[in-house]
């Protein structure tokens, strides 16, 4: 009993103070390949970005955040990592189910003389326990507080908090039978902490969707406003740096060689980058700027609910709208009816067939709208655009976008020297279906933090662009 206490002690560790733990949901486009033979993590080790060898070492954290890339050094697909036992040879690889079979086939055809198995374990799935308060985000040295916390949570304890968070929904869902559901491993989320902790579950899809059931409006919005780019429309064949994978602590460095390494090496080293994905908000909630103030420390936020009677409560991000809520400006009620064609189409898009199916390649994707740098004052050069958006969070106006860092550093240097962008004319802009709607970036957290409100974003994306070369 005391052994249970302190690993529950230590398992709450993890969510103290503001970011107590919150709702597991599911992922189901999430799934899992696993590589079991003594050659698995080699094999690893020279096709992704990771240092998988150091990072999956007994003892350390149970995934790692990693990509694998195209000879040319492009993205072909992000991936979570696991060690799924005390097996060093045992390696589950989390992707996109869209990418499932194309990744399969890649694997394929790169083993030679590597011994390894592939399997397709049907009963395994992807989990994401939630902060229950995300308004963390409003103050840096929480942010920086949890990626501490992270670090020194252990994979046994961040295993109990998942399976406590499963039995505490199973039971109140009034079931008396045993769910037999397995947390095989777990960790804080390796890309960005302040995420939660994700795991990997064994056990029947029926009993997961009664202790996990899935929440893809939730978990789309709180990535997104964290910048964390997955799947297919919003991970395509750009280098690492550009899709903020380095800070999210998928590429590592100081590890030998793997496929695509000379240009992602020569992009970091050089700092030659001239693009960055970014969180933007779709709409006039912030008339007179085109970077987004962050959330206030004390404000008191905006709570989503879930299924289930459960919800989460996200930081108050000015400008950000749901279905449902009422809108402050016609503006506003437009940007959100857009966003929410945008959506459809997109997930039509999604899911029409693909155009090509060979090992890696891209299949056809919603369509990225063009990002038109719409004032005199700031924006990209005439004749070039701002950015293209990826990808909406359906049932929002939230969104993730790939942004010129010239363009927003013209657009910031602008607006700190007292240019206030006209109503009629934002900075920056996305045609949807022949609407001109506003288009206001947001910087990830994890940026470097310069201290104060408003100037703040843009100090960081402004510093963010000079340190990238294009200054």
């Amino acid at each position: 009993m005391a052994a249970r206490t302190a690993l529950t002690a230590r398992g709450r560790g993890f969510f103290s103070g503001a970011a107590d733990a919150g709702p597991a949901v599911s992922l189901p486009h999430r799934s899992v390949l696993r590589l079991r033979g003594r050659d698995s993590v080699s094999f690893l080790q020279g096709m992704c970005t990771q240092d998988v060898e150091a990072g999956l070492a007994s003892g350390g954290p149970a995934s790692r955040f990693a990509t694998v890339l195209s000879p040319k050094g492009r993205v072909r697909f992000e991936t979570v990592l696991w060690r799924a036992s005390d097996d060093p040879g045992d390696v589950c690889v989390e992707v996109s189910s869209s990418l499932l079979g194309r990744v399969a086939r890649l694997i394929d055809r790169y083993q030679v003389r590597e011994s390894f198995a592939v399997e397709r374990p049907e009963d395994v799935h992807v989990v994401q326990l939630l902060p229950a308060d995300l308004r963390q985000l409003a103050a840096p040295d929480r942010v920086m507080e949890a990626y501490t916390a992270a670090a020194q949570t252990s994979s046994a304890s961040a295993a109990f908090a998942v399976s406590a968070a499963l039995d505490a929904a199973w039971g109140s869902a009034g079931q008396s039978a045993q769910s037999h559901l397995e947390v095989m491993a777990a960790s804080p989320d390796p890309r960005c902490p302040v995420m939660g902790l994700r795991a990997l579950v064994r056990g029947p899809a029926a009993s997961l969707s009664v202790a996990a059931p899935a929440a893809p409006t939730a978990y789309s919005l709180v990535r997104s406003l964290m910048g964390v780019p997955e799947g297919e429309a919003e991970v395509f064949e750009a280098v690492p740096l550009e899709l903020n994978l380095e800070q999210l602590l998928g590429v590592s460095f100081v590890k030998g060689c793997y496929v695509g390494q000379e240009l992602v090496a020569r992009a970091h080293f050089r700092g030659l980058l001239r693009k960055r994905l970014l969180p933007v908000v779709l709409g006039q909630g912030h008339l007179g700027a085109a970077v987004a103030p962050p959330p206030s420390e004390g404000d008191a936020g905006h709570r989503l609910a879930l299924e289930g009677g459960r919800e989460i409560t996200l930081p108050g991000v000015p400008g950000v709208l749901f279905e449902g809520a009422d809108c402050a400006s016609e503006r506003d009620a437009a940007a959100l009816q857009a966003a929410r064609r945008l959506a459809e189409a997109s997930r039509a898009a999604a899911a029409a067939p693909p155009q090509r199916d060979t090992a890696g390649a891209a299949q056809a994707l919603p369509q990225r709208l063009r990002i038109e740098g719409g004032s005199k004052d700031g924006g990209s050069p005439a004749g070039r655009s701002a950015g293209r958006l990826l990808a909406v969070v359906p049932g929002t106006n939230v969104g993730l976008a790939m942004m010129r860092l010239e363009g927003l550093r013209e657009a910031v240097g602008s607006a700190l020297q007292g240019a206030r962008q006209d109503p009629s004319s934002p900075a920056f802009s996305v045609d949807i279906e022949g609407e001109s709607v506003a288009v206001t970036a947001l910087a990830p957290p994890y940026w470097p933090w310069v201290e104060g409100s408003h100037q703040a974003a843009d100090e960081r994306l402004r510093s963010t662009a000079e340190r990238s070369g294009t200054a």
